[in-house]
């Protein structure tokens, strides 16, 4: 895939996927700051280290909804889980998009990542956000939830093995 970056700075950049930047920069949506400031859309939810608000926006298409999780205050214990998984420095909001991409990769439906920001000093996060399309459909597990009771025994079991494979190879 084609994916592209914009830089403001050597330590202050976001990550397009393809097609998406020119939309969200004739939004007034270019730099990290911009996203870091949207007040826009309504808030889904907080605490004091990261925002979730959902947005909607013009697109040729029609209107299309995202949300987005901003990290204010990241914990220095995730900073250094993603130092240690991707050794380098990564922000939260690039963890959780090479999570999706990854799950994505393998045939696994979840939220479409259409760009996250960072901005990083000395190598450590200050702050990032992470912008999600909305999907259609149901999320394995509500799915599970709804339809546990009715699967059989052996469908049980398939599901779980399949599961745990999954996770065992790390997503590959």
């Amino acid at each position: 895939m084609d994916w592209s970056t914009h830089e403001k700075g050597p330590m202050d950049a976001i990550e397009f996927a393809p097609g998406w930047q020119q939309m969200f920069a004739e939004a007034g949506l270019a730099t990290v700051e911009d996203f870091m400031r949207y007040e826009g859309g309504a808030p889904i939810g907080h605490n004091r280290h990261r925002q979730v608000l959902t947005f909607v926006l013009d697109t040729p298409r029609g209107p299309r909804r995202f949300y987005m999780k901003r990290f204010i205050r990241p914990h220095l214990k995730d900073m250094l889980a993603t130092l240690r998984r991707f050794r380098r420095p990564c922000s939260q909001a690039e963890c959780e998009w090479r999570y999706a991409r990854t799950l994505l990769a393998q045939g696994i439906e979840t939220y479409h990542p259409v760009c996250h920001g960072s901005l990083m000093r000395y190598g450590f996060e200050q702050s990032s956000f992470f912008v999600t399309e909305e999907i259609q459909g149901q999320c394995l597990t509500d799915y599970i939830a709804e339809t546990w009771k009715n699967l059989s025994a052996e469908d049980r079991r398939t599901l779980l093995v399949s599961l745990g494979r999954f996770v065992r190879r790390g997503g590959k």
